[in-house]
Parts: C-alpha cells; structure tokens; sequence
C-alpha cells in the first residue's frame, strides 16, 4: 500500500479526534470546525492539522450515498462547475481533450475503464479506499444524510459544529430526478463495495438512508507503523537502524518500523532480507509483505 494514500487523516490535537477525509462528504465544514472556524485559508492546504501520531486516537469518517457523490463529484469538479487541479490532470490521464466538455455518462464510462481503481482521483474513487477499510474500522462513521449524528458525536469531544441548512440538505437528494437507469448501472458496477459495505441501497430511487455505525476502533499493523512513523518523523535509514535495534526484543514494533521504511525504499536488500525474515513469523506480516510485492 502506498504510504502517500494515509496523508488524507487529520488529527486535531486541539480535540484529541483523527479526521479521515472522504472527499465530496463535508469535508470542507468538518475541518472548519475541527479548527474553530478561526481558519480563513484553504482548509485543505491549512498546516494547522498534523498526521496522526497515536494509532489509539480515536478516528471518524463520513460516508454519502454513492449515487449523489458520483453526481457532485461530476458536477464541481469536471462537469459545468470544472475544477482545473482535478479537470486537467484527469484529462492528461483518460487522454480527453480539456478543451471539451465530458458529460456525466461519458464521464462514468471513462471510471469504470480504469481498472486500477486505487489510482482514481480521491473526489471520484470508492469510499472505502479513502476510509482505508483493510486497515482502518473507526470509531464512528457517520453519514451526511444524518447529520445530527455527526452533530452529537462530534459535541462528545467538544467540538461545536452546525448542520447545513435545509436547502443544502435536500439538494443532495435531487440526484434522484436526474440520473439515468444507464448512469445509475455504471455508478452500481463502479461502487458496487462502497453500497454493500456502507448499506446505501442500489436502487437510485430509495429513500433509504443507513444509520450511523459506532463500533470499537480497531486498526492494523499498518496504520500503527505509519503512525509510529509520524511521531518520530523517521527517514528510511533512521527506520531501518531503530528496526534492527528492537528486532530481539520486540518483534512487533520491529517489524511496524521495517515495514513503513520497505514502503519508502521497496527495493533496499537489507530491508527485503528483514521483510522475508518478518514474513515466515507472521501470517499477517507475510501478507503484507506479499501484497507489496504483486
């Protein structure tokens, strides 16, 4: 897994909460209020959050049904509202001329071509990668349409936050009157995981909404070596040396650090003979290992 893919986690050490931004799901308004509105600038680009830096933090997400998403996506970053740092690069990518409008079919078409969905601009890809679900489950996840969940779970820590007005609010329910029974195919076939693993319906038609999901924060040995890593700001050969010295007494933090710099240097020799030796301990660290090396 490329290490880049985690920078989309904020962490607040204001309210002690860690943001996994899912963009085109009120991004933008949930960091506002992680920093008090006091920030004028790009949120975005703001340097007042950091990289998390305890893999205990608590983390939260939000998700949106995948048929509205797919719509706003289109909508303000390539369609009649073009967002030049998302249009031009995903031109260069499909190869379209950026002179040329894109509709929303041909645009859903040129998603469901790519068969490397990981590499998908973050506003377009399946929420699940963003929310990084094969090493993340948070505390809470909550969803755009129940805002007032979000609303309580965030007032828990502290942080003072507003819901949308009620024109907002139901905007995103106008995808429903302008997508085609052959746009809403293509958004099934594209997020077909992010519908079964949220509980938003695949009829575009539903009124159904999925309730918000508290549950025990888990996180793997990923998360917990990138974090490690953000603690100490580590450069690979600094990894590497703190990896050798816990190698005999412990194993597991040995491993999180010789994993985080294998990612930023795959094809050192030492850190692969310290990988092959990691994986014929662990079935969990072999699979990592194994993954990496597809």
């Amino acid at each position: 897994m490329d290490v880049r893919m985690m920078k989309n986690i904020f962490f607040s050490r204001h309210y002690g909460l860690c943001f996994i931004s899912n963009p085109k799901v009120a991004c933008s308004t949930i960091k506002h209020s992680l920093l008090d509105g006091c920030y004028e600038g790009n949120v975005h680009d703001s340097a007042s959050f950091e990289l998390p830096k305890d893999s205990d933090t608590p983390l939260f997400a939000l998700t949106r049904n995948p048929f509205s998403r797919a719509l706003s996506g289109y909508k303000n970053k390539v369609g009649p509202n073009q967002d030049d740092n998302v249009w031009v690069p995903f031109c260069e990518k499909y190869k379209l001329d950026s002179n040329k409008g894109i509709s929303f079919l041909d645009f859903l078409k040129v998603l469901s071509s790519d068969k490397n969905v990981s590499e998908i601009d973050e506003h377009f890809r399946p929420q699940y990668l963003n929310l990084h679900r094969d090493h993340i489950k948070p505390e809470f996840i909550g969803r755009i349409e129940r805002m007032v969940d979000v609303v309580s779970f965030l007032s828990e820590y502290g942080v003072s936050f507003e819901t949308q007005s009620a024109h907002k609010t139901n905007a995103s329910l106008i995808y429903k009157d302008i997508i085609t029974e052959e746009e809403a195919e293509l958004i099934v076939n594209i997020y077909s995981a992010d519908f079964e693993e949220y509980g938003y319906s695949k009829d575009v038609k539903s009124d159904f909404i999925p309730e918000s999901i508290r549950q025990t924060q888990e996180t793997s040995i990923y998360y917990k070596a990138f974090a490690i890593t953000n603690l100490f700001d580590l450069s690979v050969d600094e990894l590497r040396s703190l990896a050798i010295s816990k190698e005999s007494g412990n194993s597991e933090a040995s491993f999180n650090l010789m994993y985080q710099a294998f990612l930023k240097r795959p094809h050192g020799p030492l850190i692969n003979k310290k990988m092959s030796r990691f994986s014929k301990l662990n079935p969990e660290w072999k699979k990592l290992y194994d993954i990496e090396n597809e």
